[in-house]
């Protein structure tokens, strides 16, 4: 359930494929530490559900993951 009078954002396909790379750089990330990064680094709000359902499709997305465009090494 969404927390009242709090806006979420809706990941595109992109962002779910950053986040799980940056997971895969970052092992130790909690999901409120990625999800503060995704804040901080992306403006992009979400809840704690949506980044366990993404990295919970973390193999599948990454499988997707054949666009050249998409900048999204390890940094």
């Amino acid at each position: 359930m969404l927390k009242k009078g709090r806006k979420y954002t809706t990941m595109t396909d992109e962002v779910h494929i950053i986040l799980c790379n940056h997971k895969k750089c970052n092992l130790t990330f909690s999901q409120a530490e990625l999800q503060r990064w995704l804040k901080s680094e992306h403006n992009i709000d979400v809840s704690e559900p949506t980044i366990s359902q993404t990295l919970k499709r973390s193999t599948e997305l990454l499988r997707r993951d054949e666009d050249p465009n998409i900048q999204s090494k390890c940094q």
